[in-house]
């Protein structure tokens, strides 16, 4: 089963409405290695909009298309999840907040380390119990388990679902999207048993489980680290897909938030984190709309910003913030998360696309603009530089260096300027803009589109041992679940 959103009002305001549907099309692929078979994908939340929900939705459809049978389970955050397991979702469940914040805490002693002990391992009893059942009643073929065995948010599931799987021994691929190590939070642990338990789990070692990064950094760092082999599976999009449409009701909402006819839309589709450095794109926008610019602009009434993307719980002092400068920097920031149930619904009515983040695993917002052939604005982070620039993709650079500004980040003046004067230049000649977009939708085709990704997994699926014996009989698992 499937979910199709539309929007539809109800007292005056807008709602989102989800009409189920079955997902009938299946490619001609009697020879696949995925025909038939029974795959459950895991992650702490699903079908939202963050980058991870829209890579396993990717997966999932690309999966049945070619013949198996998908589900999906996370904890009580999700959108459509076929299974939920309580305790999964670590920000909303209050238990699992408070380890992953006593674990990031100050030092522990030895009776608070027994108690905090104590409390994370009946976490842990509580999440095993719920993935007992949804092994035991689904029986996969397949896991493909997200970034549980590699960031630190909730070290319980890893625990958890490492005592599910030993038992269960079905076939993982644990996808690592991001790692604990790549934050500064995790640099200073409370106590021994938690320092313990990351070391073990994340990510964890068994002959039945495959890794794979989403990009070629992280897959030498966790090689360096852990000395964990890994493939990479880049993030994708399918660019065989229809075009992407706005529904009229958001349109109408676009223009009651002040949008107007004649106004550029530069859109910003991630979510609100800090490391996006949504500032940047305020910056550029604030540039864009000074005197010097009107001439090229001309016709143009205003360039405004549109924020589509949620912010996180913990981030909600940053969208302030971002309110707030917006405002100082006499930027119509238009805000969108609470109207929008798919990014896929915006970018039609986007000119440009600004991408400021300074870290990002991979970059699904870049490939979607790319998919949506919109002209991207973007700092050159880490990952982009290694796999994904050199690919020949034409963006409108904002550089690779960056300098806090009053609890905000800045690129210098000169950058900002040359971006700015570039971006206007492209908008307002169609011809190079088209030139610009038609290429890159082309590249995005060819190095990370989803048959790509698919074809990876299948790669990873020939090389697991194929000696049944490391799974049990399905008899013999529930003798063991009832004896535990």
């Amino acid at each position: 089963m499937g979910t199709e959103n539309t929007l539809e009002r109800e007292n005056g305001n807008l709602t989102r409405m989800e009409t189920c549907y079955m997902l009938v099309p299946v490619d001609n692929y009697k020879n696949s290695i995925f025909m038939g078979k029974k795959v459950l994908m895991l992650h702490f939340r699903v079908g939202r909009t963050d980058g991870v929900s829209l890579e396993i939705i990717n997966w999932k459809k690309a999966m049945e298309r070619k013949g198996a049978e998908v589900r999906t389970g996370s904890g009580v955050v999700n959108v459509g999840a076929d299974f939920v397991i309580q305790g999964l979702e670590h920000e909303l469940d209050e238990e699992s907040a408070w380890i992953r914040k006593t674990s990031l805490g100050p030092k522990l002693n030895k009776v608070e380390e027994e108690k905090f002990k104590e409390r994370f391992y009946k976490k842990v009893e509580e999440i095993e119990k719920g993935l007992m059942a949804v092994f035991g009643t689904y029986q996969p073929d397949l896991l493909i388990v997200s970034n549980i065995f590699s960031v630190g948010e909730n070290v319980a599931a890893a625990v958890a679902l490492t005592n599910c799987l030993d038992v269960f021994g079905t076939r993982t691929i644990a996808i690592h999207h991001d790692f604990y190590w790549e934050s500064n939070r995790y640099g200073e642990l409370s106590c021994e048993f938690i320092k313990k338990m990351v070391e073990e789990y994340l990510p964890i070692k068994r002959k039945w489980v495959a890794h794979a990064c989403i990009n070629s950094l992280a897959q030498k760092e966790l090689w360096e680290r852990k000395r964990i082999e890994a493939s990479v599976i880049y993030d994708n999009i399918d660019f065989d897909q229809k075009e992407w449409e706005s529904p009229k009701e958001l349109e109408e909402v676009m223009r009651e938030r002040g949008l107007k006819e004649n106004d550029l839309m530069v859109l910003q589709a991630t979510r609100v984190v800090r490391r996006k450095n949504i500032e940047l794109a305020i910056d550029l926008v604030a540039e864009m709309n000074l005197d010097k610019y009107k001439t090229k602009l001309a016709g143009v009434n205003e360039v405004v910003l549109v924020l589509a993307g949620y912010a996180e719980k913990r981030e909600e002092k940053y969208l302030e913030m971002l309110i707030d400068y917006a405002k100082s920097k006499k930027v119509k920031m238009i805000l969108l998360a609470d109207v929008v149930g798919g990014l896929e619904e915006v970018y039609p009515m986007a000119d440009a696309v600004s991408y400021p983040s300074e870290f990002e695993g991979f970059g699904n917002q870049f490939l979607e603009a790319v998919f949506a052939k919109k002209v991207v604005a973007m700092f050159e982070y880490p990952v982009f530089k290694s796999d994904i620039g050199g690919k020949g993709f034409e963006i409108v650079s904002l550089g690779d260096k960056l300098a806090p500004y009053e609890n905000l980040k800045k690129i210098p003046k000169v950058m900002m300027e040359k971006a700015a004067s570039e971006l206007i230049d492209i908008l307002m000649e169609e011809s190079e803009y088209r030139r610009i977009v038609e290429k890159n939708f082309e590249l995005g085709k060819k190095y990370f589109s989803t048959e790509v990704a698919m074809k990876k997994f299948e790669e990873i699926i020939k090389q697991f041992n194929r000696n049944e014996s490391t799974k049990a009989r399905f008899t013999d698992i529930m003798r063991i679940w009832k004896l535990k």
